[in-house]
Order: structure tokens, then sequence, then C-alpha cells
């Protein structure tokens, strides 16, 4: 898990997550609330997803936030 700070301050947490049916996504979720995104990881295996989201810096985290769905 990391945490970030996006453009406006706010504090995010992004951690490795998984659908049902297998597809890889990081899990964008902010501090004091309950708002939750996601965005799917191109990483064939978990080990692989993992060394993806600790590369990303944080520009790249906020960019991957800001396309990111709303959790449903």
């Amino acid at each position: 898990m990391r945490s970030f700070s996006d453009s406006h301050g706010q504090i995010w947490q992004a951690a490795l997550g998984h659908e049902s049916h297998g597809t890889l996504l990081i899990i964008f979720s902010r501090l004091g609330s309950f708002e939750v995104f996601k965005s799917g990881l191109d990483a064939s295996n978990r080990l692989d997803a993992e060394n993806e989201i600790a590369a990303l810096s944080e520009t790249e985290l906020c960019n991957r936030l800001q396309s990111a769905a709303p959790w449903s």
C-alpha cells in the first residue's frame, strides 16, 4: 500500500486489489472518506502488480487516480 497527496492536498492510499474475474487493480481510497476508485493494471501476476505500483511516482499515481473509475 502507498500513500500520496493529490493536487488538493488530500491524502490517498493506493493498494493492490482484484475483481472477481481476476483482473488486477489499483484501489484508491481517500483518508477520512468513503471515496473509492479503481484502475486496471496490465500485470500478469500479483508480484508484477505490486512492483508496478511501487514504481509509480506520486505524479503518476495522481494521473491514474484522475482517470480511475468509481468502485461499484
